[in-house]
């Protein structure tokens, strides 16, 4: 797994594409997002992700490379700053991570034990 201090906020990236963001519809369950795997030698950095509006919902792991590295967090919206502990958004506003890096091939997933409340906007970048 990528060195702890590289996922939230790590040094050397380079990109080589760019995903826009995607919407992931309330009620959805399970593995709701699975991003790809990037080509040989190439990682995925995961620039954003967020709640629509200001309600939060419950998303239960981020996983990267098998390795849960969140877990049990509440996606604020666009236009909240985490408040709580377990509250959590990427990239969007002041007071959120500005991205989660992987290692070299690894997958990332996105999952939750209940229906999200709200619909959920990710994008990514793929690189060295």
């Amino acid at each position: 797994m990528a060195n702890w201090n590289d996922l939230f906020g790590g040094s050397g990236f380079t990109a080589t594409s760019a995903v826009a963001t995607i919407t992931i519809l309330a009620g959805a369950t399970g593995t709701i997002a699975t991003l790809p795997t990037p080509p040989a030698g190439q990682r995925i950095m995961l620039t954003a992700l967020s709640s629509v509006g200001a309600t939060l919902t419950s998303l239960t792991t981020i996983t990267v490379g098998g390795s849960d590295i969140v877990t049990a967090v509440l996606l604020n919206g666009p236009t909240v700053a985490p408040t709580g502990a377990n509250q959590l958004s990427i990239g969007f506003q002041a007071g959120s991570h500005p991205y989660i890096l992987g290692g070299v091939g690894e997958i990332f997933e996105l999952k939750t034990n209940a229906a999200t409340s709200n619909d959920i906007v990710y994008a990514y970048q793929i690189g060295k």
